[in-house]
């Protein structure tokens, strides 16, 4: 997937988050939030490898099988590596969260689709697809817990206000840096398509455990804990 400008993106962001502090609720979730995601990669990883392995024996060609034998054991050599650059990324979102709609947006217009679906390689438009089509399924599952969770995030960071509110477990960031860290993984689209399928399955589809933890420790420290879908308020108004 090309989403070199998103990548870039992430990397200016972390650099520019350095060790700023962050409340103690934050850091709290932000270690919750970054084991759990931990735990539940595990889950996906070693369910990438057994697809995998399960495509090799079924393959119809010895090419076809070493093909899946080799990213089987290119994404073992590399998935420690994977993992930690996707929990390091997470965790400096809690350091500097991106404003929504801060990250570059994968979900180009009709028409812009339509003007530059030629320039588009079949393999980058299959998995930009899959990544619009998580992230769509994600909000909206979790379009509840999510709005809470903003609301109360919204009111703790100080750059933060109504019109340009923040969350650093939106699911489009964190699926934005797991596919910033697989860029590392020389495969093909198919496997690749695999590990965005694991992701979404063992890691994106539990997020809720992990959102209304987040809404939980924040609602005992005393924010926003009678959500009525109200932003934060302006200096003047408090």
């Amino acid at each position: 997937m090309n989403k070199q400008s998103g990548i870039h993106y992430l990397r200016e962001h972390r650099e520019a988050a350095s060790t700023r502090p962050v409340p103690a609720e934050v850091a709290r979730i932000r270690d919750t939030v970054v084991a759990g995601l931990g735990d539940l990669l595990q889950g996906a990883f070693d369910a990438v490898d057994d697809s995998l392995f399960e495509l090799a024996n079924n393959a119809r060609s010895n090419n076809e099988q070493n093909r899946y034998f080799e990213a089987m054991r290119e994404i073992r050599i590399k998935r420690k590596g994977v993992e930690r650059h996707f929990q390091n990324t997470v965790a400096q979102f809690f350091a500097n969260p991106p404003h929504a709609g801060q990250l570059p947006s994968t979900e180009a217009s009709p028409q812009a689709s339509a003007d530059t679906l030629s320039l588009v390689g079949n393999d980058d438009l299959e998995e930009q697809v899959a990544f619009n089509a998580m992230t769509t399924k994600a909000k909206a599952h979790f379009q509840g817990p999510l709005l809470q969770l903003q609301a109360r995030f919204t009111e703790i960071y100080p750059d933060a206000t109504e019109q340009e509110p923040v969350n650093p477990m939106a699911p489009e960031h964190l699926c934005s840096a797991f596919t910033e860290a697989i860029q590392a993984l020389d495969i093909q689209i198919r496997e690749r398509l695999i590990l965005l399928k694991q992701f979404d399955r063992y890691v994106i589809s539990n997020l809720g455990m992990l959102l209304d933890e987040a809404n939980r420790i924040l609602i005992q420290a005393g924010v926003i804990p009678n959500f009525r879908y109200h932003g934060k308020k302006s200096q003047s108004q408090k």
